[in-house]
């Protein structure tokens, strides 16, 4: 299994894929942008060989291209981990519309972390998604019925980024 996992500690992405691969095992961390940009050259379809050097670079070789890649560090910063209940479903259209409405209330000040994001109210009894922001002078609300009524009433601040990230790709 080939686990692949990118983050600017705002937003965390992840992939897993099937592979045949020998008996090593390794994590390492490596830049992003020097990464995709040796594997937008690699020929489609081409088998991709990785190995931890002694110098402590990635080998990289698929096809012709070989590349050594210098390793950050050996261990990843953690993942945030949301021990979950049951999924919510909300319509991308509404979603968007959520984020359009409140988005623009959002601080830009880091120094007030809970004020750089949008507060997502799930409501088991009105069976609704709310969605609030501030930056301490303007508040904007934006409410969106639910389809299905969810299992229980939570509430998350979701980081301003992550909402936009999440937006565009419905």
């Amino acid at each position: 299994v080939l686990a692949g996992r990118s983050t600017d500690l705002s937003v965390d992405v992840q992939s897993v894929c099937s592979i045949e691969a020998g008996d090593e095992k390794f994590a390492v961390l490596v830049k992003g942008a020097e990464l995709l940009a040796i594997t937008t050259k690699m020929p489609e379809g081409s088998l991709i060989a990785m190995e931890i050097k002694e110098d402590g670079r990635l080998l990289i070789k698929a096809g012709k291209i070989k590349c050594h890649l210098p390793v950050i560090a050996e261990e990843l910063p953690p993942t945030s981990k949301i021990e979950s209940g049951e999924l919510v479903t909300i319509k991308g259209e509404d979603f968007k519309s959520l984020v359009k409405k409140t988005g623009f209330s959002i601080a830009k000040d880091e120094s007030r972390p809970m004020f750089t994001g949008i507060y997502l109210s799930i409501s088991k009894e009105d069976k609704s998604i709310t969605a609030i922001a501030s930056d301490t002078h303007r508040l904007a609300q934006a409410n969106v019925a639910l389809e299905r009524e969810p299992a229980a009433t939570n509430a998350i601040i979701v980081p301003d980024k992550t909402l936009v990230d999440v937006a565009s790709l419905t």
